[in-house]
């Protein structure tokens, strides 16, 4: 592996690759936020439950937009979005976009982001809105460096085993940021 941005394919993401986004999706977790949630709960993600979820989400889920970030056989990152859970049909939602740690810093993220954006303004929405952990600084610098802004919205995300996650609100005018 050669380890370049330009060497990655963004593509959507297909039936067949509910495998390779279920593992980037645990390896992701469990590197990513290694100290901001018990090691138990992160050492215990089921990989298979997580496939299974993508499977059917790829399947079964017409909203749902999925890129994934590939090299040959290997995806290496993925970007989820749709429209919004909880807010106005003309808002659409960034629901989690996540990279194998040895990918990020090489512009892979920022690619994956720009054809999410991309895909929610052509799907009509003016504009977008995203939740990440309070404490996960560096993603909230990255969406930052985005044009992403927090907007003051607060929720807490009560998971497995009562851990629970104090997340931010961010967002974007999807016709200003291009």
């Amino acid at each position: 592996m050669s380890g370049r941005s330009n060497d990655v394919e963004i593509r959507p993401a297909i039936p067949a690759d509910a495998d390779g986004i279920g593992r980037v999706h645990v390896q992701a977790w469990q590197w990513a936020y290694r100290g901001q949630f018990p090691d138990t709960f992160l050492d215990t993600i089921d990989l298979e439950r997580r496939t299974r979820w993508w499977r059917n989400t790829l399947t079964g889920d017409p909203a749902a937009v999925v890129f994934v970030a590939g090299t040959g056989d290997e995806i290496v990152g993925y970007c989820h979005i749709g429209p919004s859970r909880s807010e106005a049909a003309t808002v659409g939602e960034l629901h989690s976009i996540y990279l194998l740690e040895h990918w990020t810093g090489r512009g892979v993220g920022r690619r994956l982001m720009a054809a999410a954006l991309e895909a929610l303004r052509t799907a009509g929405f003016d504009e977008a809105m995203l939740w990440v952990l309070g404490s996960n600084h560096d993603t909230r610098r990255f969406y930052e460096a985005a044009g992403w802004h927090d907007d003051g919205g607060r929720h807490t995300y009560v998971m497995r085993d009562a851990v629970e996650a104090a997340a931010v609100r961010y967002r974007i005018d999807l016709a200003t940021h291009r």
